[in-house]
């Protein structure tokens, strides 16, 4: 199994069902936003006890979220057909993995006058 499949299936499918049916949200899909928060964070805690680590699994869930409230949009329906918006999200998606690499790494995040 892998490390992702296991998040998906004790993680993030939990947090969804488990506060769906206590009420806390009435929604699946404000429960799963909240479920990508909650799991990019602990996935981003797995790698180490560090703030860098910390910062970018929160980054990485806020992505999700915006994603997915960008692809449910009717700005995105409208967008996806044109024939340059493939070209903008290759390069949009690559500035903000290649963000989030230099967050999980820590480089710049503590470097103190160096």
């Amino acid at each position: 199994m892998s490390l992702s499949t296991w998040f998906n299936d004790y993680v993030f499918g939990r947090f969804v069902l488990n506060n769906v049916r206590n009420g806390l949200f009435k929604s699946t899909k404000t429960a799963s936003r909240w479920a990508y928060l909650f799991t990019m964070t602990t996935m981003g805690l797995w790698h180490g006890f560090s703030l860098h680590y910390l910062i970018y699994g929160v980054y990485e869930g806020i992505l999700l979220v915006i994603t997915d409230y960008w692809v449910k949009s009717k700005r995105y329906r409208s967008f996806k057909k044109k024939k340059y918006y493939q070209a903008v999200c290759i390069t949009v998606c690559f500035q903000f993995i290649a963000f989030g690499m230099l967050l999980f790494s820590g480089k710049y995040l503590f470097e103190h006058g160096q």
